[in-house]
């Protein structure tokens, strides 16, 4: 299935400068969202589990509540800090079940331990075929989010901005 570029929120620099996020001590999960890309936006105000355009999927069959954990295996050279996950492969995985959501169209990446906003979303991947437009079950098929060609890189962000 297709997967977009992803996607950082601009919020996201605030959240590190302001304690919100830690990049080296948070709680890092993928979520599973029914959002359509065309309502998340780089902009989006608060970004947060269960914000206005921000809602995970339902906890049943091959999805689990708070989704995939990711343990990051971050650099940080000359200014530039590297989100790397140290899943095997690069990618992420779900597994089809009888009762999962159909309503899949983005994942989001969250940071768990935030409390101020709760569960702060960091970025965001389209997971439809259509940018957007057409859901994904994850009762027909497994789901594989494959990050940056398998190498597990989810994003760069230079640090002195």
């Amino acid at each position: 299935m297709a997967q977009g570029t992803f996607k950082l929120f601009n919020k996201f620099q605030n959240y590190v400068h302001s304690g919100v996020v830690s990049l080296n001590a948070g709680t890092w999960k993928i979520i599973l969202c029914s959002n359509s890309v065309a309502d998340l936006t780089v902009t989006e105000t608060n970004p947060a589990i269960n914000s206005t355009n921000i809602t995970e999927v339902s906890k049943t069959g091959g999805y689990s509540g708070g989704g995939v954990a990711v343990d990051p295996a971050n650099t940080d050279s000359a200014g530039t800090f590297t989100f790397i996950s140290n899943v095997t492969d690069g990618i992420i995985s779900w597994s089809k079940a009888a009762s999962s959501p159909t309503n899949i169209k983005s994942a989001v990446l969250i940071d768990d331990a935030a409390t101020s906003p709760v569960d702060a979303a960091i970025g965001f991947w389209d997971m439809t075929e259509d940018g957007g437009t057409t859901a994904i079950s994850l009762v027909s098929v497994d789901i594989n989010l494959i990050l940056d060609n398998n190498t597990g890189k989810i994003f760069e962000w230079d640090v002195n901005n």
